[in-house]
């Protein structure tokens, strides 16, 4: 009987230790995405909204140049 107490035991010990490595891990990911925004979006313009630091040529019409017009109305098969 002393052995199934121990092994309840030890099963609980690595439930308690399996969501604590998960906490932790979700903590971080968390934090490491928050840092990341923080750092991708720059203070905008008078109106009060971030824009991010880097926005690709795709995206932003106005970074685009007539070269690559050209290529963007290439139908792809």
């Amino acid at each position: 009987m002393r052995l199934f107490q121990v092994w309840f035991k030890n099963r609980r010990a690595k439930w308690r230790k399996q969501k604590r490595e998960e906490q932790e891990r979700s903590r971080k990911l968390e934090e490491n995405a928050a840092a990341a925004a923080a750092v991708a979006v720059t203070p905008g313009a008078s109106s009060g909204t971030t824009t991010p630091t880097c926005i690709p040529s795709i995206l932003h019409p106005s970074a685009r140049s007539e070269d690559e017009d050209d290529l963007s109305e290439l139908e792809v098969a």
